[in-house]
């Protein structure tokens, strides 16, 4: 689990990995399924593929199962929210604006007191109705129309309008949002031209073009603002911010604490608890001692907890799966990265399963490709490279390597995987060790290790990781594995026989990956894109173009006086606390 001091190290920077790179992605967690007839590798990829049966990846904590809220009205006298709770945590929120927010930790407040036109399900991927009930795209997704629901309100009572719609989606592409830092911005700007009020319940929003990706930005990337009171004082407005979420904004001090009211008048989310107090905490040992003597209801619980707080009967633990996958990153213009069959044998030699069940203490699970079963594209019929060192012996024989070979670094920020990055390199280091693989660990503080892997800098071989916030598969594709991808390690072709420079990669003469992302790209119909993304991903795991490892979850902890709260996979931070039900 990631605590929440981690989660400020280790998600705030990957964050802006992940959202810049973009211009800046549910299930639950894999479980054994079986497998369609393997895809027939290419002819460059001679190695044969796994056969071993999948394991399902351990679950000590129930992965949470309930339904997701819907837009269904709820008359505000059927429950009279009643109570309060405190979470504690290290948040360090400071942004007010919706729009402005800088990422990671200001989603706490802004994801309860404001919504976009979509929504996600406890599952995390599926869309559900937020402020709009339908949507729908022309032919070739150049076109969006929205049509608004009649029956939201601002804080203030007034009602939420088309025109404040498209007040704000003119308003999130503005030099003002661009310029202040918010990462959600340019996604928005990438793909939106114009948009125009229809009519009082309907809004059509035009794409620079074709953008069937769009509408997945319209959860976490894209918030509505009232138009009436930034347009009569803006900084009135940010220093208070009035929403339409089914919380209200009280009070904020500074590095103390954020105070939250539930709004009764909410069209369909409701508050059951009265109040919700976010208190900074910096210390995750000392948020959970708080939780244990009852001074706050909930919080994050560090893995190094895991065990002990499981014999806590006052203790409730939820298992969140996030969208953050590690794998071990090749630098493929290094031979002997160049040859699948080497990155294939990685791949079997590594004892996954042992990663998972004793260093993250089951809060992780098995990957069998470079995405999160959260994301969109994940194929629940392809099965991890089972632990088979003899098949990497034989591997890395066929290419070359009876004996193995020395593969010098092996680079490591300490505070990756939930600060276990340095147990789980050591456990790498070993399993590679008993194939003939030897490498030497390089331990890397966390800027250092951000600018190496930006920089194609990392290698030969190295931790790495990915997230998406908007679930958007298409996306990891073409960061981590299109030519020109902003943190790509397959970066195009190569200028001579031998590559020894991340400039350019690819003995066929291109980037081997171009073709199959592109055409993702091209598709404007959502299911031939989700048939799409899965051969991309198939076409990752073929040719081992990482080390496949593990993905994480977040742990978090009820204290004795809250009976339920529903999170949403995916997301590390307290979404839908309107679904938080204290004792009776």
């Amino acid at each position: 689990m990631r605590s929440p001091r981690t989660w400020q190290k280790v998600l705030g920077p990957l964050a802006v990995l992940a959202f810049v790179a973009v211009a800046c992605g549910g299930a639950a967690a894999p479980t054994a399924t079986a497998r369609p007839a393997a895809t027939q590798a290419p002819a460059a990829t001679p190695a044969a593929q796994p056969t071993a049966t999948r394991v399902a990846p351990p679950t000590p904590i129930p992965v949470q199962q309930t339904a997701a809220p819907t837009a269904t009205p709820v008359p505000a006298a059927v429950r009279k929210p009643e109570g309060q709770i405190i979470i504690g945590g290290a948040f360090s929120m400071k942004e007010n604006d919706a729009q402005k927010i800088p990422g990671g930790n200001d989603y706490h407040m802004v994801q309860n007191v404001f919504e976009g036109l979509l929504t996600r399900s406890s599952q995390g991927a599926q869309l559900i109705p937020a402020l709009a009930t339908k949507w729908q795209a022309n032919a070739n997704s150049t076109e969006w129309t929205f049509t608004i629901r009649k029956d939201a309100t601002w804080h203030d009572g007034k009602p939420v309008t088309a025109q404040d719609v498209v007040f704000s989606f003119d308003r999130m592409v503005s030099d003002e949002v661009i310029k202040s830092g918010s990462f959600i911005g340019p996604p928005i700007k990438a793909d939106y031209a114009s948009s125009e009020v229809v009519d009082a319940s309907t809004v059509k929003v035009k794409m620079k073009q074709a953008s069937p990706v769009f509408i997945s930005n319209l959860d976490a990337y894209f918030y509505v603002v009232p138009k009436h009171l930034i347009e009569a004082d803006a900084k009135a407005w940010a220093a208070k911010p009035i929403g339409h979420g089914p919380f209200t904004f009280v009070s904020r001090v500074l590095d103390v604490e954020t105070v939250l009211d539930a709004y009764e008048r909410h069209y369909a989310r409701v508050p059951s608890v009265k109040r919700v107090i976010l208190r900074e905490i910096a210390d995750p040992q000392t948020s959970l001692a708080a939780l244990r003597a009852g001074q706050i209801d909930m919080t994050g619980i560090p893995l190094t907890a895991i065990e002990t707080v499981r014999k806590d009967p006052n203790i409730k633990m939820i298992r969140v799966p996030t969208t953050i996958v590690y794998w071990v990153q090749f630098t493929p213009w290094m031979k002997p990265f160049d040859d699948v069959r080497v990155r294939q044998a990685v791949n079997y030699a590594i004892n996954k399963d042992r990663l998972v069940d004793g260093i993250m203490q089951g809060q992780a699970f098995v990957t069998p490709t470079a995405s999160s079963p959260v994301v969109e594209g994940f194929d629940t019929n392809l099965k991890p490279y089972p632990y088979n060192p003899a098949k990497a012996k034989e591997l890395l024989a066929a290419a070359g390597f009876p004996n193995g070979f020395d593969a010098g670094k092996f680079q490591v920020s300490s505070v990756q995987i939930d600060n276990q990055g340095l147990d789980v390199t050591q456990a790498i280091i070993k399993d590679l060790g008993a194939v003939g693989i030897k490498a030497d660990i390089q331990v890397m503080e966390w800027g250092a290790w951000v600018s190496a892997y930006v920089g194609r800098g990392l290698g030969p071989m190295a931790i790495a990781n990915t997230a998406s916030s908007n679930y958007n598969g298409e996306a990891t594709l073409r960061r981590h594995f299109r030519t020109g991808g902003s943190i790509s390690y397959y970066p195009g072709k190569c200028k001579d026989a031998t590559c020894s420079a991340p400039g350019d990669v690819g003995k066929a003469g291109y980037n081997i990956f171009d073709d199959i992302i592109d055409r993702v790209q091209s598709i404007t119909d959502l299911n031939e894109r989700e048939k799409a993304l899965r051969a991309a991903y198939q076409k990752i795991y073929d040719e081992a173009a990482v080390g496949f490892l593990l993905g994480t979850s977040t742990t978090f902890g009820l204290g004795a006086r809250v009976a339920e709260w529903q999170g949403v996979d995916g997301a590390f931070v307290y979404r839908n606390l309107d679904t938080v039900k204290l004792k009776k």
